[in-house]
């Protein structure tokens, strides 16, 4: 079994992305703000419990996406009808081909009795738990805001306005009221490529089978992450009235208070040294295989320049 491709609507920079796998290894290659992020942590909302701290937030949403919030919160105000089709959803949909032997860990995905092809489809899509329901809320307290309004008016600060002022002040505060995930399984004889079928409606899971396949997913998928870091240091207190000092600082002050040895200690340099070797050769064993990749996607491509990379560690060792 493996992950075939992945859809995603509306998340971030990425307003309808369709992204095939490789049978390996696959690499995301572009520019800076371009969405290489965007398409790989998309993953982790959707798969990670939000209790630890992996939540999805107004943010995440394509950013046009916030006028049409806006948009529908305006028309809610007047009483117009709103189509709960229209609100912005949050969407990724994933394939994934399988073998025989696979159907015992997938078979709540499985799309009917008359399967019998060789991929199976899940649609994960971050959208409202009830539109009537939500806007409603958003009208009790728009309404709640304008009497506010009112009162401040009266107390000539009529600048002050008071939450929410829209549908996505109000959806930046009540977003995990509002929204839920909703599981869907897909029919692959119902897409045509990887869009679906104008008359075609993805079967929806309920909260119980929803939770199943939420289970199965974590199960097939497995992600990590590694954030890029510059620094390697503690952050520093924006506060002025907190003594504002990092980690390296301290131990640096520390050693040097306490060290009672001023000179080279070439005993320490050469641990250092011995360190040094056994971490990059474990660094060189590790990064072969990526390495390697990259320089073979420079093939075929004579403009391309693909410098060769090497990741090594260096220890540093301060005299004082």
């Amino acid at each position: 079994m493996r992950l075939e491709s992945l859809h995603i609507k509306n998340y971030r920079r990425l307003k309808d992305v369709h992204i095939e796998m490789d049978k390996e290894t696959t690499f995301f290659v572009g520019a800076n703000n371009s969405g290489k992020t965007s398409a790989t942590h998309v993953l982790i909302p959707f798969l990670k419990d939000s209790s630890a701290g992996e939540r999805f937030t107004l943010h995440d949403f394509y950013a046009p996406c916030w006028k049409e919030f806006n948009r529908l919160g305006d028309q809610a105000l007047k009483n117009k009808e709103v189509d709960s089709n229209d609100f912005p959803c949050i969407t990724l949909d994933m394939w994934f081909e399988i073998v025989d032997s696979d159907l015992r860990h997938v078979i709540h995905l499985i799309p009917s009795l008359e399967w019998t092809g060789t991929k199976i489809g899940v649609r994960l899509q971050w959208k409202p738990k009830n539109v009537t329901k939500l806007l409603e809320d958003f009208k009790n307290a728009s309404q709640e805001a304008k009497d506010n309004i009112s009162i401040h008016q009266k107390e000539k600060t009529s600048d002050f306005h008071p939450w929410p002022k829209n549908l996505c002040d109000y959806l930046s505060k009540q977003l995990y009221e509002s929204y839920a995930i909703h599981y869907y399984v897909l029919d692959h004889a119902e897409f045509e490529g990887h869009k679906k079928k104008e008359n075609y409606t993805p079967f929806p899971l309920l909260e119980e089978t929803g939770e199943k396949c939420k289970v199965v997913l974590n199960n097939l998928i497995r992600v990590d992450v590694m954030d890029a870091q510059r620094h390697l240091t503690d952050k520093e207190s924006s506060h002025s009235s907190v003594r504002s000092e990092n980690l390296s600082k301290l131990f640096s002050r520390f050693f040097k208070q306490h060290n009672k040895e001023k000179v080279n200690n070439y005993k320490v340099m050469q641990a250092i040294n011995e360190s040094e070797q056994i971490i990059n050769s474990m660094f060189s064993t590790v990064f072969r295989p990526t390495f390697k990749a990259l320089e073979e996607m420079g093939m075929g491509h004579p403009n391309l320049t693909m410098p060769r990379l090497n990741v090594r560690a260096t220890i540093i060792q301060k005299v004082y």
